[in-house]
């Protein structure tokens, strides 16, 4: 179409650009050849024809968002997007949002992962934290998937009877009953020396001792350095003497019962005294009544229950001797002595028809510690019946 006027071309569609009026037409006779011409043939243009929209000298730079020019020059970007990029610096087509945030992200440098690193990162372990929370919501919802958790009456019936058995466990410790080393408790007990003068440590009645610490008449067993042997049980009065080795005067005492029994030292090399009076009148005191770790318990035939006797007391304090008693005598390696323990007078309150069984408790002296130099005794019990008595 021909302009309005053949002198002066129209530029007026340019806006403020626009050629003045009394501007020379551009003169277009000495262009450069076209092999001056920019190659685009990297963006896929054809370099031997320019576009016809661009003349063969570059005009005026067209202005390009500065984001834009960047990203175009990455060598990362993907071959469809280098197109697309290529029109905007050229100026073809101005890009829609959508184009310019495509731009935008493929304009990040993407490193190419080789084999070894990406098959690290794929064995690598995850190291997301675990917090307490998490593990509430985990433990929740493995509960809610199994049907439902477990109850706070559950949980508060569990809680409590387990307390109830540690609470059980430390009294049986406690008490002796159980050690926590596997050997039983009363198999080794302290002698009286190592004890404060008003010191009792006291072994419960109703206590099972270990295993094979219960003897019948008659029968033989070594506890540490002495073979224990009851013999027979007698019933006699206890004889005293005074230093002198005469009787003592104005004593005399109703008849009791006597436990007679040898002890022979096996030890090697190790000569101590395995029985004395500090262990048979050995007691204590609870609730202001006396109580011992050696006693005669009798099974009365109208009762469901033994009734205690205690031994027979003689202070050790005492000038007397009881005759026959052997008290405090050195038993050298190979040796033995015969001794016996005797029961209090009230024994005799119970009738001898009235009784089913009897079973004595004795505390001796089994060795000597290499260490402290301290006895080391031990508790057995003894078992008789009314017609073994020897009169």
């Amino acid at each position: 179409m021909a302009n309005p006027s053949d002198d002066q071309p129209d530029f007026s569609f340019l806006g403020d650009d626009a050629v003045p009026n009394d501007a020379d037409a551009p003169d277009f006779s000495n262009a450069e050849d076209s092999s001056g011409v920019p190659d685009f043939s990297g963006f896929g243009v054809d370099a031997a024809s320019p576009p016809a929209d661009i003349p063969a000298t570059a005009p005026r730079k067209p202005r390009v968002p500065a984001d834009v020019s960047e990203q175009t020059e990455s060598p990362a970007i993907a071959p469809a997007e280098r197109k697309r990029a290529t029109r905007l610096t050229t100026g073809r087509k101005r890009p829609t949002a959508d184009e310019s945030a495509a731009v935008a992200a493929s304009s990040q440098p993407v490193a190419e992962d080789s084999d070894d690193s990406r098959s690290r990162r794929e064995k690598a372990p995850s190291r997301k934290r675990t917090t307490v929370a998490d593990a509430v919501d985990t433990d929740a919802s493995i509960a809610n998937s199994s049907g439902g958790g477990v109850s706070r009456t559950v949980f508060s019936a569990v809680s409590a009877y387990a307390g109830l058995l540690t609470l059980l466990l430390l009294f049986l410790v406690a008490t002796g009953r159980v050690s926590p080393s596997g050997v039983h408790p009363l198999e080794s007990l302290p002698d009286v020396k190592p004890l404060k003068s008003t010191e009792f440590q006291r072994v419960p009645d109703d206590v099972p001792l270990p295993d094979g610490h219960a003897l019948n008449l008659g029968e033989s067993r070594r506890f540490g350095d002495i073979v224990l042997t009851p013999v027979k049980v007698t019933r006699e009065p206890v004889a005293m003497i005074d230093p002198t080795g005469k009787p003592a005067s104005g004593f005399s005492n109703q008849p009791v019962l006597k436990l007679w029994f040898t002890m022979e030292n096996v030890s090697s090399e190790m000569a101590f005294p395995p029985w004395d009076v500090n262990l048979m009148c050995h007691r204590g005191e609870v609730d202001g009544k006396p109580v011992a770790n050696s006693w005669l318990m009798v099974q009365e035939t109208d009762k469901d229950t033994e009734t205690q006797i205690l031994n027979f007391f003689h202070s050790p304090d005492s000038s007397f001797e009881i005759v026959d008693y052997h008290n405090r005598e050195l038993v050298n390696p190979g040796n033995s002595l015969t001794s016996f323990i005797a029961a209090g007078e009230d024994l005799n309150h119970i009738p001898a028809d009235k009784v089913d069984g009897y079973r004595w408790r004795l505390q001796f002296r089994k060795g000597v510690s290499a260490d402290s130099g301290n006895g080391v005794t031990t508790l057995v019990d003894i078992h008789f019946q009314p017609e073994d008595i020897q009169s």
